[in-house]
């Protein structure tokens, strides 16, 4: 558990991170367990090469929260297509339950000429609803943001094998600094 300037990187419990937090001065502090033992590191170049055996994580974990906003904002426009794409399609059910009375209404109406152009008029509204939702413009636009959506996640697998690789290189030299800092006396045993 490193807790340095309000940011901590962290292997352990909640636990922990309060007692880190404790044991903080100020100037950072790295607690960690081996063999059921407690130590505690202040140290401040011991403290800066843990920040620097992880950085390349924290930045890989920042890009991919970055890209992660940029694939919710394309999946907040992909919503609004698709709410919109309702709407048209809930209109459309309105227009042909609207046709289909006017159908009825004109048996039994004297004046079916009349009728015949109330139905041509909801046809005709009906299809230039139904045209709106086939719009090539809306179409292109619902495969642009897939294509972007796709395109992100291929970057989201990158970056997470990256980080993933990173993280293996980060514990493996965390270990031993680990090793080396309690070797030499730089971790310091205490009870907690």
């Amino acid at each position: 558990m490193l807790l340095k300037d309000n940011r901590n990187v962290m292997n352990g419990s909640l636990a922990d991170l309060q007692q880190a937090r404790r044991l903080d001065d100020g100037n950072g502090v790295l607690l960690l367990r081996r063999d059921g033992r407690a130590y505690v590191v202040r140290d401040a170049g011991l403290l800066s090469r843990f920040e620097q055996v992880f950085a390349e994580t924290t930045r890989l974990g920042e890009e991919q929260g970055r890209l992660g906003e940029r694939q919710g904002k394309l999946g907040e426009r992909q919503g609004e297509i698709g709410e919109r794409m309702g709407e048209i399609g809930a209109r459309i059910g309105e227009l042909a339950a609207r046709q289909a009375e006017l159908a009825l209404a004109a048996r039994s109406q004297e004046n079916k000429a009349l009728m015949r152009e109330q139905i041509e008029t909801a046809r005709r509204e009906a299809e230039k609803v139904r045209a709106e939702m086939d719009r090539p413009a809306m179409r292109e636009e619902m495969r642009e943001l897939a294509r972007r959506q796709a395109e992100l996640g291929r970057q989201q697998a990158e970056l997470g094998r990256q980080q993933a690789e990173a993280s293996v290189r980060a514990q493996r030299e965390a270990e031993q600094l680990i090793q080396r800092a309690i070797h030499d006396g730089t971790a310091q045993p205490f009870e907690g």
